[in-house]
């Protein structure tokens, strides 16, 4: 009789010419929830009121350290422990808000009979990262400031050289008006922004090469 492929073991050949019984793989037991075991029970414990929260959750940490320290115990010696622990059971979820709300300096001594171990670690690395970002904001505004001289080059704003014009201290600027312009003003009437600065000097050294429209002589002239 040869038994089927799921109760027949092949031995197994080891170095050396030694041939054991090679043991069956056996795969671990799914693990079973301790907390959160179906939905009903999932939508009761997220309809529970915060303190009802925290109590059941340490309650469960407690249990869980107690499984924790028998199973370390029973793989230092199986003899006198022969039992492990089972798994951790898994927490009670807070809401964002409530968690929110333990940072508010008047709200966490109103439970502070049920606070447990992970809730206040999580409350100690909160402020321990708010005190970090405040100590970073100071020492960013603690940064030397500018004297106001650095303060007033760097908001000075820079010209424009090719608008710049010859000027004396003292004396009042020349003003140079093109020919172009008297010729210009017996056919059309002259647009005073021409007669800005800026303008002046762009008619006075471009004029040459500005582009320019043929009209209709005057009365009495030829061309």
């Amino acid at each position: 009789y040869i038994p089927p492929d799921s109760l027949h073991t092949p031995p197994l050949i080891v170095p050396g010419g030694a041939v054991t019984a090679a043991q069956p793989n056996i795969q671990p037991p799914p693990r079973l929830p301790h907390t959160h075991t179906n939905p009903t029970v999932i939508q009761l414990l997220k309809n529970l009121p915060l303190i009802s929260k925290l109590q059941k959750n340490k309650e469960i940490e407690t249990k869980n350290a107690e499984r924790a320290l028998k199973t370390l115990n029973h793989m230092n010696n199986s003899v006198a422990f022969p039992d492990t622990g089972s798994n951790a059971a898994s927490l009670v979820t807070l809401e964002p808000e409530d968690l929110d709300r333990f940072k508010v300096p008047s709200f966490a001594p109103s439970f502070r009979d049920y606070i447990y171990s992970s809730l206040a670690k999580w409350l100690a690395d909160e402020e321990i990262k708010e005190k970090e970002d405040l100590k970073l904001k100071r020492k960013t505004s603690d940064d030397p400031k500018p004297s106001a001289e650095e303060a007033r080059i760097a908001k000075r704003r820079c010209m424009n050289g090719k608008k710049m014009v010859p000027w004396i201290v003292g004396v009042p600027w020349q003003a140079k008006f093109p020919q172009s312009l008297f010729d210009t003003e017996g056919c059309v009437a002259v647009p005073l922004s021409f007669f800005l600065n800026e303008n002046l000097q762009i008619l006075n050294t471009e004029a040459s090469t500005l582009p320019t429209v043929k009209t209709n002589p005057n009365p009495g002239e030829t061309k």
